[in-house]
């Protein structure tokens, strides 16, 4: 049976389920060096559960890349 994507109600919803992804993602691939693999994974999951309306999903990719980068920009500037 496949997943249905949820659809993100605004922004700071997408926001903080990306946020979220990514702080998972820091847990699961640990150690230095493995930022390639942490987005790969964090790109996947959101664009396997969220939907974005009025986009396909090759746009829906690499919006959701864009936003893990400015995400992981902004949380290590806040370490």
């Amino acid at each position: 049976m496949p997943s249905k994507k949820r659809k993100v109600k605004n922004r700071k919803e997408l926001a903080l389920v990306a946020s979220n992804a990514i702080r998972i993602a820091e847990v699961l691939f640990e150690g230095p060096g493995r930022g390639a693999e942490k987005k790969e994974w964090v790109v996947d999951f959101i664009n396997e559960k969220i939907n974005l309306p009025l986009l396909n999903e090759n746009q829906e990719e690499k919006l959701i890349s864009f936003l893990v980068d400015c995400l992981c920009g902004i949380i290590n500037k806040h370490r």
